[in-house]
């Protein structure tokens, strides 16, 4: 992480001296067409993920089960977090 930090500081500091003090990203400005072009790769990949997905289920047979420890645990959290004393003092 800091280290994309050290470069995206990297990076501008190179476009501030070479542009002369105008430190826009080139490309950073939302236009119709990047947002198009965002909404259909949006859309695309979806339905790659869901259709790979369902195709995991369909021919490998896989299936999703819910893990029934961990239906046990979130009971046992629950009671947990209900059960715990008001530390209000009154005055």
């Amino acid at each position: 992480m800091a280290g994309i930090i050290v470069q995206l500081a990297i990076s501008w500091l190179l476009i501030w001296f070479f542009e002369n003090g105008n430190p826009a990203m080139p490309g950073m400005m939302p236009t119709k067409r990047r947002l198009f072009e965002f909404g259909i790769f949006f859309i695309a990949s979806s339905i790659f993920c869901s259709s790979d997905f369902s195709m995991r289920m369909y021919f490998a047979d896989q299936r999703w089960v819910l893990n029934p420890d961990l239906k046990a645990n979130l009971k046992i959290k629950r009671r947990s977090i209900v059960n715990q004393p008001n530390h209000k003092t009154t005055a």
